[in-house]
């Protein structure tokens, strides 16, 4: 080999090492741009969006950091936050980015001052920051704030996660760290009277008897409001609740009642949240119980008198004037009499609980 094809040969491997070099740092790049080197986080995780805003002013969702592990590691292109399905970001609030980075704005992402603020795209269902410069020497760290969401309806409630895309950053880094994404869960809306229920049965009972009062709160989307504190009130004298405030289940029912010892017409009233008042108000009458009707139930029909020791069951139902069970506490005196003396005899008096007494028939011969 000459000495001329020989430096021809030494040029050529210069050439191709430098292409090395240049291509090899292509490479380089090109793998931090789509390695996991963002770290991600939200202040906020979980955010719960009443049904109410729906149309109207949206929920702060907190804000989102992202952080750059090395220099570069954002690459050229969009960084977008999606609303998830059934919400949509509140366009009227402009999302910013914060840039935070080195003293040099040349170092930084955009070319942009430590600390610069930059407004996001900002529409229905996309927030979008655009790379046009990467960090160089320097890993920066960007704030995203301002971001409010809202639902889109306001049933059924939904639920879901507000996710990360763009070409900025490669979708095995878009995500966030420690498995917590953001999520936005629509939540009932304020109680609203005329869709909620109350129903207090019976409406006519005697004095000293119990009406009981069911309740179901809704919002004005007709969704259950759980755990809503509902007051009760009545007019009249001597009323007793026997839970008041009542408290809503998870299914926003809940339940009361009303017992009087004075025989007058009550109005009742359930307020919810000391301002919202479920209608219509319910009408419940207490009236002075007077024993009218009385009926016995034998068990069993038919026995064997001549068996010493057996008996009958005996259940005595004791009614008043509209037909109601008679007031607890009335005596009521059971007797038999039997056409030969002491072969049957049965347990004297006893007093009325839900208006019956029961007694015992016995057979003695």
């Amino acid at each position: 080999m000459n000495a001329r094809f020989t430096k021809i040969l030494i040029r050529l491997s210069v050439v191709a090492f430098f292409i090395a070099i240049v291509l090899g740092g292509v490479a380089i790049n090109s793998a931090l741009a789509a390695s996991s080197e963002v770290s991600v986080g939200a202040t906020t995780p979980a955010v719960s969006v009443s049904a109410d805003t729906v149309g109207g002013t949206g929920t702060s969702i907190g804000n989102i950091t992202m952080q750059e592990s090395n220099a570069g590691s954002f690459g050229l292109g969009t960084i977008t936050v999606n609303a998830p399905a059934g919400f949509q970001f509140d366009t009227s609030s402009v999302a910013q980015v914060t840039i935070i980075g080195d003293a040099s704005a040349s170092n930084n992402l955009n070319k942009k001052a430590n600390g610069t603020v930059v407004n996001a795209t900002t529409t229905a269902s996309t927030i979008t920051f655009v790379v046009t410069a990467k960090s160089i020497s320097f890993h920066d760290n960007l704030t995203w704030a301002n971001i409010k969401i809202r639902p889109t309806a306001g049933t059924p409630l939904t639920s879901g996660t507000v996710t990360l895309a763009g070409t900025a950053v490669s979708a095995g880094v878009v995500g966030y760290d420690n498995g917590a994404p953001i999520t936005v869960t629509e939540t009932a809306g304020a109680p609203v009277g005329t869709n909620s229920t109350f129903v207090c049965s019976p409406t006519v009972q005697a004095a000293g008897g119990i009406s009981t009062c069911n309740i179901t709160v809704k919002d004005q989307f007709n969704n259950p409001v759980p755990n809503a504190s509902v007051q009760l009130s009545s007019t009249g004298s001597g009323n007793t609740f026997s839970t008041n405030p009542a408290l809503a289940d998870a299914n926003a029912n809940t339940t009361t009642t009303l017992s009087s010892g004075v025989a007058e017409t009550k109005t009742v009233t359930a307020t919810v949240g000391g301002s919202v008042v479920i209608s219509p108000n319910q009408s419940v009458t207490f009236y002075v119980s007077t024993p009218t009707q009385a009926s016995i139930v034998a068990t069993p029909l038919t026995q064997e008198a001549s068996l010493s020791g057996s008996s009958i069951a005996l259940l005595t139902n004791i009614k008043d004037q509209n037909g109601n069970p008679a007031n607890n506490g009335i005596v009521v005196n059971v007797s038999g009499v039997a056409n030969t003396a002491g072969t049957v005899s049965v347990t004297g008096s006893g007093n009325t609980s839900g208006g019956q007494v029961s007694r015992t028939l016995s057979f003695n011969n």
